[in-house]
């Protein structure tokens, strides 16, 4: 067993607005190539960089949130949204209604099956006449609305706010 000990910086952010206390440990094993880890609030993201042109303090101020976000824990930027789905399929259930493609009760049998649906696969298996005449033959294909996802939000506020704790180090020393 080989052990080897390797200086690593940690830096601890407070006092940001609605964010619990983040750690930052940044390790650079050598040029170019680095490791961050961060935690904040019992979570924790971490992501190495072979080939990073610097050490791990300036890369990451660099990088884009998405890019960091994408390497820190790949996630869904974005996430079904069961309300505003609802809403949109309910108004093309009322114009199908009103084209006459729909009769008042296979409209109105549409709009309560949907009423307690929650997921986007309650859509796609659904059986009924008023959703398979809107959503057609392959409803996977649907344009179901989606919001922000936000866990993803979130992680790229504690990724603004690292970088933006980098700069301020940054610029103090340089001052």
């Amino acid at each position: 067993m080989e052990i080897v000990e390797a200086p690593a910086r940690i830096l601890k952010i407070s006092g940001v607005e609605n964010l619990d206390l983040i750690t930052v440990y940044l390790e650079n094993f050598e040029l170019g190539k680095g490791k961050i880890t961060i935690e904040c609030y019992g979570e924790s993201w971490s992501s190495y960089w072979p080939a990073m042109g610097g050490i791990i303090e300036e890369f990451f101020m660099r990088i884009s949130e998405d890019y960091a976000a994408a390497n820190l824990q790949y996630m869904n930027t974005a996430i079904f949204d069961d309300e505003a789905t609802k809403k949109e399929i309910s108004k093309e259930i009322i114009k199908a209604r009103k084209c006459g493609d729909l009769t008042s009760r296979e409209a109105r049998d549409g709009i309560d099956t949907i009423k307690h649906f929650e997921r986007m696969n309650d859509y796609i298996d659904s059986r009924n006449y008023a959703l398979s005449l809107i959503l057609g033959d392959e409803p996977w294909h649907y344009d179901f609305k989606e919001r922000p996802n936000p866990k993803y939000v979130y992680l790229c506020r504690v990724i603004r706010t690292v970088q933006q704790a980098l700069k301020q180090i940054t610029e103090s020393k340089a001052a």
